[in-house]
């Protein structure tokens, strides 16, 4: 039978490898989410489309 402290150790090695592997996995799901948030941001949202006597192109 292994001793408490050994066994305590396995299962605290355990934890942090979970808790790399979660954090690596928050951690791209917000880079990503931040590459996306980006990226529409950057793009300029199209607005209503002027009519044919307020574009400056058109002479009546």
């Amino acid at each position: 039978m292994t001793a408490p402290v050994g066994r305590g150790r396995r299962l605290l090695r355990v934890l942090g490898a979970v808790g790399g592997v979660l954090l690596v996995g928050v951690q791209t799901a917000l880079s990503a989410v931040a590459v996306l948030g980006s990226d529409g941001a950057q793009k300029p949202h199209p607005g209503p489309v002027p009519g044919p006597d307020q574009r400056p192109e058109y002479r009546p």
